[in-house]
């Protein structure tokens, strides 16, 4: 199979709640919410590049998660 015979899709049942720009990889992204059972708010953002995606995740205070996801860095 030839890579441009892949088809890539997300499908999410989560919320998209708030666009964050992180100045260091040039992006806006998405921030979603996903309310559990519990009644704990689970923070996620999906990241594209160079068609890899990277998902991160976490269950902490919003405004903590927003400034890791502004800061966000890789290589």
């Amino acid at each position: 199979m030839l890579k441009n015979d892949v088809i890539g899709l997300i499908a999410s049942d989560r919320q998209g709640c708030q666009t964050i720009y992180n100045e260091w990889i040039d992006e806006n992204l998405q921030l979603e919410e996903n309310d559990l059972e519990n009644g704990i708010i689970e923070y996620s953002v999906v990241l594209e590049k160079d068609e890899v995606y990277y998902y991160l995740c976490g269950v902490m205070e919003r405004e903590e998660f927003i400034k890791i996801v502004e800061n966000l860095v890789y290589y």
